[in-house]
């Protein structure tokens, strides 16, 4: 008797871009969710390199509330044993709350993009002009310039970009006629895109939250590009 069906996907390609798909994309979730309503399965599976999501099939539930456990590979090498118990109902099974789904989710993209971060931070440092306004930046903040604290300037950067997102959709809700809607044309650059978006926000009075400081300068990778761009359209 077979308990669930998976559906692994990796890339996906818009036109000329590629870029990774992540678990909870809308399209892999409904691909995942038609095989297990044909196939009569209980429960059905989404992932891709980095991690996997499990979802249990309810009728009247929307597919993506319909979330149990998600696990990343790395930081659980018993994902495999515990995906098995749970379909197996072993273990009891409870749909995971949505708070708690927001935030892995968060976490997941934190995970992602604290890397390309510091990678664009080591890249940018390699301008002079840039490199001596950084360190003179650094100073006035009583902060040494180390390795260490450019790893904590690329982590604390990452959880500001994310915060930037979230606080847009929270005053989008209050300010709906006067904030475009936050979506990314594939053609469309994200930088400026976000530029654009964050414009909005600060000509209503939200400047200290996104106007531009020596943080901004700091470019996004190509991967931290592709990878917001997914994580709006969830």
């Amino acid at each position: 008797m077979s308990f669930f069906v998976l559906e692994a996907k990796f890339k996906k390609k818009l036109g000329k871009v590629e870029h990774d798909i992540e678990p909870r994309d809308p399209d892999v979730i409904n691909q995942a969710v038609n095989y297990a309503v044909l196939g009569g399965f209980p429960y059905y599976l989404t992932c891709n390199a980095k991690r996997i999501v499990l979802f249990q099939l309810r009728p009247g539930i929307k597919a993506y509330e319909s979330e149990i456990a998600s696990y990343e590979y790395d930081a659980h090498p018993n994902w495999a044993e515990e995906i098995l118990k749970a379909t197996l109902e072993l273990v009891p099974v409870r749909l995971k709350p949505l708070d708690d789904t927001l935030v892995d989710t968060l976490h997941e993209a934190f995970n992602d993009l604290y890397p390309e971060f510091l990678l664009s931070l080591k890249e940018r440092l390699k301008d002079k002009r840039f490199h001596d306004k950084y360190v003179n930046w650094l100073e006035s903040q009583g902060i040494e310039f180390n390795d260490e604290n450019n790893r904590l300037i690329a982590e604390q950067s990452t959880y500001l970009q994310i915060n930037k997102l979230l606080f847009y959709q929270v005053i989008r809700v209050i300010y709906p006629d006067r904030l475009s809607p936050l979506k990314i044309k594939e053609d469309e650059d994200v930088s400026d895109a976000l530029n654009r978006f964050y414009a909005e926000a600060r000509a209503i009075d939200y400047a200290p939250i996104y106007e531009r400081d020596i943080i901004s300068e700091i470019p996004f990778t190509m991967r931290a590009k592709e990878r917001i761009r997914n994580s709006l359209i969830h």
